[in-house]
Parts: C-alpha cells; structure tokens; sequence
C-alpha cells in the first residue's frame, strides 16, 4: 500500500504533508456510512408514501435511477411543463438510470486504476492550490483524469486500452453533463411537488434543501403524511386565521361593553364646591 500526500502552499513555497492511512480509511468509512444511510432513508420514505397511497411497483423506491418512477406516480395528477407526471414518469426513470450508469462507468475508468497504483505501493500526491499546480507538475506527473492529483511515477500506472479509454471517457463526460441538467430541473420540480402535497406548511424550504442532497431526510418524515390538496390547505389555513382574528374583535368588542368602575356614580358631584381665586373680582358683587 502507498501513501498519500497532501501539498499545501505555505508563504509561497509547496509543502506536503503524509495523510495517515488509517485517517484516510476512516473518512472513506465515514463517508460510506452516510452513503448508505441516505440511501436506506430515501427508499423507506419513497416505498412507505408510494405503498400508503396505493402506487403500483413502490419496490422501485430501492433501486438507482428508478426510485423516481414512484415518485412521478405519487404526484401524477400535477404538470411538468404542461405533461402530467404520470405520463413522464417512464421517461425519468430512464433519463436518471442512464445517468447512474455513467457515473458508475466515469467512476471504474477514474477511481480503478488508482486504486490499483495506490494499493500496489505507489504515492498519491493532492494539491489544494491551483497556484502551486505548476511547481508540483515539474516534479510529478498529473493523473490523466483527475485535477490537482498528482503520481510519483507514471509509467508504473497500468492503464490498458488507454486509447480506447479515452474517447470513451470524454464522450460519456459530455453525455453525463448534458444529462446533469435535464436531472437538476427534473429533481426539483418533483421535490417541489411531492413536498407541496405531503408537507405543503414548509415545501419551498424542504424542496430547495433536497435539491442539495437532503431528500431522503425530508422524505423519510414524510412517509406516513396523507396527501392535502395545497389549495384547500391554503383556504383552510386562511380560514382558521380570519377565524381566529374575528374571535379576538369580538372579544374585543365585548370587552369594551363591559360595566364601567365608575358606572355606580355616574352624576356624583364633589360635596365641597371647590373656591374660585377670583371670586372677589366676579361680577357677582
């Protein structure tokens, strides 16, 4: 097993510093514990809302790519661009499958070989200053799909079919940036309408927040909420606070009918008519 180096820029000269290798595997477990965790709430949230209210294939709340398929068909009724959700849902999941199979292809061509030159002995060096890239590069060899990461010696890196590799590579790049955007708009009008029926008091904030990477939390609270029809939910919530500002006028209104303190002596007069200090000037004398 090699090292990995981290190579910082400290007074403008490029230090490295060895991580730890049981640090690293640490952050790599860590890592893939949320991971998983995120995953498992996510399908338990999208199965128990799609099998609560009666959607067919709610097991494909379990799988990559088409757990969006349940999800289209729990908010069906809704538009996506003037086209029902019921109707695209096939299309998504496909959409968002491709994508996972890519990523996964982008990941075995990126992460597999250095896997592979790390465990067979060889250093891993990682800039985090594009500004010491240049000093670094005169020393190391840039790993060919990976920026700011760095290799003590390239030709021991095995890559075979490199020239296949390649062109592979920067093709399913392309097509999976492509497909990244058509994912964010898809993601997020189905976040924002799924929360708008099932946790429409805060669906704005639970959408947007899903969008970068909170669904499974918000959709796990979720699982057991019965669908509201946001414009009934937004009269009801009208309705309860005309209802209570009416209350407090009218208790407001009776309050001020209540009895007087001073009712009891509506015409009592002072006993002692106080002295006038200029009675003596008045025309009464």
């Amino acid at each position: 097993m090699g090292k990995i180096y981290i190579i910082q820029a400290v007074q403008g000269e490029a230090i490295s510093h060895e991580l730890s290798n049981t640090l690293f595997w640490i952050f790599v477990a860590i890592a893939m514990l949320v991971a998983i965790t995120l995953y498992v709430l996510r399908s338990i949230g999208i199965y128990t809302l799609a099998t609560r209210n009666g959607v067919k294939k709610a097991g494909l709340a379990w799988v990559p790519g088409l757990w969006i398929y349940p999800v289209c068909m729990l908010i069906g009724e809704f538009g996506f661009f003037g086209k029902p959700f019921r109707k695209l849902a096939v299309w998504f999941a496909v959409i968002m499958s491709v994508l996972v199979g890519f990523n996964l292809l982008l990941v075995v061509i990126t992460y597999l070989p250095l896997g592979a030159y790390y465990f067979s002995g060889g250093d891993v060096f990682v800039t985090t200053n594009v500004s010491i890239d240049t000093s670094v590069s005169n020393v190391f060899e840039e790993y060919l799909f990976l920026g700011n990461v760095y290799i003590s010696n390239l030709p021991e890196l095995k890559y075979p079919f490199i020239n296949i590799v390649l062109p592979i590579y920067k093709t399913v790049s392309w097509l999976t940036s492509i497909l990244g955007i058509a994912e964010a708009i898809i993601t997020l009008n189905v976040y924002l309408t799924l929360f708008r029926k099932f946790l429409p008091n805060i669906y704005i904030v639970a959408g947007i927040v899903s969008f970068f990477g909170l669904f499974p939390i918000f959709v796990f609270v979720a699982r057991k909420n019965r669908p509201l029809d946001y414009a009934s939910f937004v009269r009801a919530k009208y309705a309860r606070y005309y209802s209570a500002q009416n209350n407090y006028q009218q208790e407001d209104f009776r309050s001020s009918k209540e009895k007087s303190p001073f009712e009891d002596y509506p015409n009592e007069q002072p006993k002692h008519k106080p002295e006038d200090p200029f009675e003596e000037f008045s025309d009464k004398k």
